[in-house]
């Protein structure tokens, strides 16, 4: 810090403002009989830095006879120019603090520093050093000069702390320590699992190249298989499940074999490793080397383990889809057996139709038989005979539609047997084949 400048007003033994300028000289030397106010201006740089003066009350700082004091300092810090200034008139006391980037300004407010103890705060992390600190070694005050010499060891080790900026480095120092003491422990532990790792040779290298390669293969069977599937909406999405399975499961194999590649790094950190056991015995077992080597071998088990499960998985799509297929060619047999069934049944519907309809022309001539007058009482006789032949037809051709329904559901429930293949028929007790199916389908066909 560099002193610049000094404006004192009613402040101790100062009266009317005085301005003190620092920048005419490097050197001053302050003298004067007693009283006339040389520690005074030690005193106004105090005041405007740290808002203490000697200890002393505010309202005994006021010049006698006057109602309030103005204090302005500036200073230079590096290559910031800096302007603090504190007023108090008795009443409310103001302060505030700028900052320029050359002598003459132009001058910036500092944020958050018109409140007391906020300019305090501000001045504390800019100097680096607190308003005890300061008085102790930089700005001694009278009768404290040796408050270093007189001090006891705790608190002339804190003094000297906080003069030179040590406390800065401990705070930074001690979680770096502790992260190095946590980092000697882990290396330790790794270095201990390390001596019994297993060596990754070339063939394992190989047998990983060659799984990669199986995998890739199965994976295109089962894109295969997932596009022959898409006929049956519910294969179709048990299919992209699986897809997206295998994909994750190549995913996995080619972070093994990425692992796999990096035996070479692995390898040289571990010589690395062994070169620093011997050079620096108190970091021994301290190698992350070693510790992603045991993580690599770790990882190309579990993938060994998923591809053995991809296989597994892959089967059972194979086996699941051939079971899919034989559903749909089944589905196609039945839709073709009931194509080849709807002439017959049109047929059937088309004959109770007309029976219906003949129905319906005897009621109307039933009704037309009513009108007619009593002298036609052999005529009715006779159209009433042939009235009740006539209803005894539709009963019959009603008797007729029946039957053919219950043929036709009897049908449909024996063609709905032989839909699944596989189980035992219900005819014969023999297993229900495909051949089989096609035969008791034409039996029921021709029965009806």
């Amino acid at each position: 810090m560099i002193p610049l400048k000094l404006d004192i007003e009613n402040f101790l033994a100062f009266g009317p403002k005085q301005s003190i300028d620092f920048t005419r000289d490097k050197l001053w030397i302050i003298g004067g009989d007693n009283g006339v106010g040389k520690s005074t201006i030690f005193d106004a740089i105090t005041y405007c830095l740290f808002s203490d003066a000697r200890g002393s009350r505010k309202e005994e700082l006021i010049r006698q006879g006057t109602n309030g004091f103005r204090l302005s300092y500036t200073f230079q810090l590096g290559s910031v120019f800096y302007r603090v200034a504190r007023n108090h008139n008795g009443k409310t006391p103001t302060q505030s603090a700028e900052k320029a980037d050359a002598a003459d300004g132009p001058w910036r407010a500092v944020p958050n520093t018109t409140g007391a103890k906020a300019l305090d705060k501000w001045v504390e992390e800019l100097l680096g050093i607190s308003r005890e600190m300061y008085s102790s070694s930089i700005m001694l005050e009278q009768g404290k000069a040796d408050a270093i010499i007189t001090a006891n060891g705790p608190r002339r080790r804190e003094i000297l702390k906080q003069i030179l900026g040590i406390d800065r480095f401990e705070t930074i120092w001690k979680p770096i320590d502790a992260d190095r003491l946590i980092a000697e422990r882990t290396m330790k532990a790794a270095s201990a699992k390390l001596q019994n790792l297993p060596c990754v040779t070339a063939d394992d290298v190989a047998l990983a190249a060659i799984a990669q390669v199986n995998t890739n293969a199965a994976y295109e069977t089962a894109d295969e298989a997932y596009t022959a599937a898409l006929v049956l909406p519910a294969a179709a999405a048990e299919w992209e499940r699986l897809t997206a399975e295998s994909v994750r499961l190549q995913a996995e194999l080619d972070a093994g074999a990425a692992l796999l590649s990096r035996r070479a790094e692995i390898e040289a950190n571990a010589a690395r490793l062994t070169l620093l056991e011997r050079l620096v015995p108190a970091l021994a077992a301290r190698s992350t080397a070693r510790a992603e080597a045991a993580a690599a071998a770790e990882e190309l088990a579990a993938a060994d383990a998923r591809y053995a499960a991809a296989s597994a998985t892959i089967v059972s799509l194979d086996e699941e889809q051939q079971r899919d297929r034989e559903k749909v060619r089944a589905a196609r047999r039945r839709l073709d057996d009931l194509r080849a069934g709807e002439p017959e049944l049109k047929a059937n519907a088309e004959a109770v139709r007309r029976e219906l309809q003949a129905c319906e022309a005897i009621a109307e001539l039933a009704r037309a038989l009513a009108e007619f007058p009593p002298s036609l009482d052999d005529d009715q006789t006779r159209d009433r005979a042939a009235l009740a032949e006539a209803e005894a037809e539709e009963i019959a051709a009603r008797m007729s539609e029946a039957g053919l329904k219950t043929k036709d559901e009897a049908a449909a429930k024996q063609l709905a047997k032989f839909d699944a293949l596989g189980g035992e028929c219900s005819e014969c007790g023999q297993t229900v084949t495909a051949e089989h199916a096609d035969k008791e389908r034409a039996k029921l066909r021709d029965a009806r």
